[in-house]
């Protein structure tokens, strides 16, 4: 009887190590939701971010390339000499 007494209680001790290696277990991958969380919510921030650039800059690119497929020449010109804006049209 005395075996099966000592048999118990190692059994009980494997039994509340393990319950204790489970509950670090959870409080590790707890810890590790709470991480990628935090990492998700920062690549969203910077994703939004980086597309709003980009987005700008495609649009600011497709302007200029508007604007001088439509006008074969700028509209406006600049006499260094006289300092004076003069439109193409009054040029004439």
């Amino acid at each position: 009887m005395s075996d099966w007494s000592e048999y118990s209680k190692l059994v009980i001790n494997k039994l509340e190590e393990f319950d204790n290696d489970i509950k670090d277990l959870r409080q590790k991958i707890s810890e590790l939701k709470i991480d990628i969380a935090i990492h998700n919510e920062r690549i969203q921030r910077a994703s939004g971010f980086w597309g709003a650039i980009s987005g700008m800059v495609v649009a600011i690119l497709t302007a200029i390339i508007i604007n001088f497929v439509i006008n074969d020449e700028p509209k406006v010109i600049y006499k260094e000499d006289t300092k004076v804006i003069i439109k193409k049209d009054e040029e004439n």
